[in-house]
């Protein structure tokens, strides 16, 4: 049973990230492949937006942005470290290259 919800949480923990990648797709191509803080701002506070209104408590939702944000910090460390923005593989403005 245990090994079933693992397994559950890290497809659906994938298919969110899917869906985030395509959003972030989505706002390069309106863009034209600069997205501002404000896209990025109205994309981020929809997603807020959900999780406070589908969420037990706010308590649940600060649990979830704090490990949200813990992931990003270190997925964007280990990410940088493998030269993926120097090498042109990820373009953008907001690094320094």
């Amino acid at each position: 049973m245990k090994d079933k919800i693992i397994r559950d949480t890290g497809k659906e923990f994938d298919e969110g990230y899917q869906v985030a990648l395509n959003l972030i797709d989505d706002l390069a191509k309106i863009s034209k492949g600069n997205p501002s803080s404000n896209h990025m701002a109205g994309a981020i506070s929809c997603i807020l937006n959900f999780s406070y209104v589908f969420s037990p408590s706010e308590e649940a939702v600060g649990a979830l942005i704090e490990f949200c944000k813990d992931f990003a910090i270190k997925e964007s460390k280990e990410f940088k470290k493998s030269d993926a923005y120097h090498t042109g593989e990820v373009q953008s403005k907001f690094v320094q290259h």
